[in-house]
């Protein structure tokens, strides 16, 4: 992403995450989502993603870890790398 820092990341990640806790809802527990997947927090799929324990705590910081990671494995791709902050 050219001309995008830190900054316009922070942004991406807030406002992706605020769509996600809008359209996805939150279940504290373990719970089958339409799909037939165990799944918890703010859909987080766990036959996807591991995850210990039966009760979820800390799922705003697991949402945006996992948008982060996601971030970080688009960066292989040329295109998304190299858009510029506008696009972004």
């Amino acid at each position: 992403m050219k001309g995008c820092g830190t900054l316009c990341l922070s942004k991406l990640i807030l406002v992706a995450s605020f769509l996600i806790v809008d359209l996805e809802g939150f279940s504290p527990s373990i719970y089958t989502d339409k799909t037939e997947h165990p799944t918890i927090g703010y859909g987080y799929n766990l036959s996807v993603y591991s995850y210990e324990g039966k009760c979820i705590t800390k799922a705003y910081g697991l949402l945006t870890d996992i948008l982060k990671e996601n971030h970080k494995a688009l960066l292989s791709y040329g295109w998304y790398k190299n858009l510029d902050a506008m696009r972004f």
